[in-house]
């Protein structure tokens, strides 16, 4: 892959797919804008990220430090 530099006036500093969510560390929950919830099988990294992949918010994308996982409601 090669590296770019791009003119930060053009980056999108937040997605509009973006969701607040709480992570749990002790169970692994992730509860995304205290509505749906979801477990990941990964303790040892916490979730750094969930983005909703469809309009009906059934799928997301989770980001954590070490993987990137996708959720079905």
């Amino acid at each position: 892959m090669k590296k770019e530099k791009r003119n930060i006036q053009f980056k999108i500093h937040k997605s509009p797919y973006e969701a607040s969510f709480v992570y749990d560390e002790d169970q692994s929950m992730v509860t995304i804008d205290n509505r749906q919830s979801f477990t990941i099988n990964e303790k040892s990294a916490s979730t750094i990220g969930v983005y909703s992949l469809s309009n009906d918010c059934l799928s997301w994308l989770v980001i954590t430090e070490t993987d990137i996982h996708i959720a079905a409601m």
